[in-house]
């Protein structure tokens, strides 16, 4: 009844609906905890889907990007996260899928814009 309230607890708190759904699954993960292959492949999932929604937080609070450059991140992040995912259910054995994952989740975490239109601007501001 305590993992159910906490999983509860979890979702109104999330703010986003990526952050409901990886609420969700955390909190049936913590109620239902079979260790299956299956099983495994889907925690991975679910960690691969935070760290995506991770990432997309950490790119919108960067104030120094434009909407374009933040637009192009997040589907730069949301094309290696779907990738990650389609890699890791491809996977047939257990050493190959930790391989994977790990691989993975280094290139959704790598994604780091770099601002050019706003610092463009002020360069051109300061020259005049």
């Amino acid at each position: 009844m305590q993992k159910q309230e906490a999983a509860k607890t979890a979702i109104d708190a999330a703010a986003s609906n990526g952050d409901v759904t990886t609420a969700k699954e955390a909190g049936v993960a913590t109620i239902t905890p079979v260790e299956t292959k299956s099983g495994v492949k889907t925690g991975s999932k679910t960690k691969q889907s935070k760290m995506y929604n991770d990432k997309v937080a950490e790119i919108e609070k960067r104030p120094e990007l434009t909407t374009e450059e933040k637009e192009a991140a997040k589907a730069e992040a949301r094309k290696l996260a779907d990738a990650a995912k389609a890699n890791v259910d491809k996977a047939k054995q257990m050493m190959r899928w930790r391989q994977q994952k790990t691989k993975e989740l280094q290139k959704v975490d790598s994604v780091n814009p770099a601002a050019k239109a706003k610092p463009a601007a002020k360069q051109q501001l300061m020259r005049h």
